[in-house]
């Protein structure tokens, strides 16, 4: 990987070292009922996936671990499961998410609006979405790239680990520059519908007052379980008695940056990032 720049700019924190690596995982062994119905949705496989791996990656894509999220988010409903699965590869043969490169959006992502950065307490690598750097116009870069992002995100995951901890950061947002709701929706609709059983925490730091009633209309658009996983923190009560609502709860303090209170001192360097992320592109 990339090393610090001769400017002494840190590259941002893609890998764990060995003594931060921690033995915990995201699913609970099967029990002999689970087990047998991944073995009937192993049967169903051949007449779900495309034979052309040139040019779609759905064999890849349908490795066992997978096949065991779209039955936990399912709730072990097998035809369900299958349905949802069609689903992504019809969507993924569209969209050619594997297909995507760092080179892609080098210059759409060079204001820093999304990136990995760091691991949470539990291992899961951190997407920050920076969203008074995000562009106003919402086209399909925007969703090509959170996609891509998304992608990146699941390569660098410990074994084990199948979740990522999102985490925003609202500052600098008005009513004028907010993130629309169709935005929102497509960004919702993809993590709910394709990336199942992905989502550790969304961590929303900093939201300002009126993004209360923002979040109203958009919160019954997720799941319940997707909604338990929403945190809203204000990272200036650091003393607040309601310990779910601190960041430190969930991150290290040397994975947080010193605005929120934590000792990272990483700042986005666009090249050295997509640099680092081009050599993890096949």
């Amino acid at each position: 990987m990339t090393q610090v720049a001769d400017n002494g700019t840190i590259p941002p924190v893609l890998t764990l070292n060995n003594d931060e690596i921690k033995d915990v995982r995201d699913s609970a062994p099967l029990t002999d009922q689970q087990k047998n119905m991944l073995e009937e949705f192993k049967l169903a496989l051949p007449d779900i996936l495309n034979p052309d791996k040139e040019v779609h990656d759905d064999e890849g894509f349908c490795d066992e671990a997978c096949l065991i999220r779209y039955l936990r988010a399912t709730k072990w409903h097998l035809a369900d499961s299958i349905k949802r699965l069609k689903s992504t590869l019809d969507w993924r043969r569209s969209f050619q998410p594997h297909k995507l490169r760092a080179s892609d959006f080098a210059k759409f992502g060079s204001p820093g609006q999304m990136y990995i950065n760091g691991f949470d307490l539990d291992n899961h690598p951190i997407v920050h979405m920076v969203l008074k750097n995000a562009p106003l116009k919402q086209d399909d870069t925007k969703i090509k790239f959170m996609v891509y992002s998304l992608e990146t995100c699941i390569k660098i995951m410990q074994p084990g680990i199948e979740k990522m901890c999102v985490l925003i950061d609202w500052r600098g947002q008005s009513s004028s520059n907010s993130m629309g709701l169709a935005g929102i929706k497509e960004t919702i609709n993809i993590l709910g519908s394709h990336y199942p059983e992905r989502l550790r925490n969304f961590l929303c730091v900093d939201s300002a007052w009126y993004l209360s009633t923002f979040f109203k209309l958009i919160l019954p658009l997720f799941d319940p379980v997707t909604r338990e996983k929403i945190v809203f923190i204000n990272s200036k009560d650091k003393d607040s008695g309601d310990k779910d609502k601190i960041l430190t709860k969930y991150i290290d303090k040397k994975n947080i940056i010193s605005d929120f209170g934590g000792t990272s001192t990483y700042e986005f360097a666009p090249k050295m990032y997509f640099d680092m992320l081009a050599e993890l592109d096949p």
